[in-house]
């Protein structure tokens, strides 16, 4: 359940900050959106396994 709601936590930041960066960049061409895209998935797995690393510990302790 924790790590449900912190996904959904880090969703709404990334939604919030992205939002304010597509009304500034919303000339750039779309093959650098992909790339951020992609940064930003790799950063959602990442977070995810730190979370759940931190869930384990935290049962084990």
């Amino acid at each position: 359940m924790k790590c449900v709601l912190a996904d959904t936590r880090l969703g709404a930041l990334r939604t919030r900050t992205s939002a304010r960066r597509r009304k500034r960049f919303a000339f750039r061409n779309t093959s650098q959106h992909a790339s951020k895209q992609r940064e930003w998935k790799a950063f959602d797995q990442q977070a995810g396994i730190h979370l759940a690393v931190n869930e384990t510990s935290m049962q084990v302790g």
